[in-house]
């Protein structure tokens, strides 16, 4: 588990940030294979008033029929990972493709990096910082705030 979310989550109040009531809560996705991660990283959304679900790499069924604000994705995955769910999630509704913000723990590789040149997606790097969740949401929800 990533002690520097775990202790930025701890250290958190549930108001969230300054400012946040105003907003509307958005209708969020996170999908990632670590359970643990993953948990964090709902609860903290939920504290600051988001409606977030969440999947492994099982989240095609989340996704048909459902609408989402943001989906953060991770892009190395068991199973069905990140860049094929993103292919058939752009196929299906591109303007949800690109509310998408990936995560991922490979930034090193080349071929990691090579598939996020054409894109215009934020890319987080894990270990991911609360931080930079905080500012990367509304980065690709801006337009979508109460």
């Amino acid at each position: 588990m990533d002690e520097q979310l775990t202790e930025s989550l701890s250290n958190s109040d549930a108001a969230g940030l300054p400012g946040e009531a105003a907003r509307s809560p958005l209708r969020l996705l996170v999908v990632d294979d670590e359970p643990d991660l993953r948990k964090i990283i709902v609860r903290l959304l939920k504290r600051r008033n988001h409606k977030v679900d969440a999947a492994g790499d099982g989240a095609r069924g989340k996704l048909q029929g459902q609408t989402y604000d943001c989906i953060i994705l991770d892009l190395r995955m068991a199973g069905t990972g990140g860049q094929e769910l993103f292919q058939r999630l752009n196929s299906m509704d591109p303007a949800m493709a690109e509310r998408i913000i990936f995560l991922t723990g490979d930034m090193a590789n080349s071929s990691t990096r090579s598939s996020f040149d054409p894109l215009a997606n934020l890319v987080l790097q894990k270990p991911v910082s609360i931080g930079d969740l905080e500012q990367a949401i509304p980065a690709v929800t801006g337009n979508l705030q109460g």
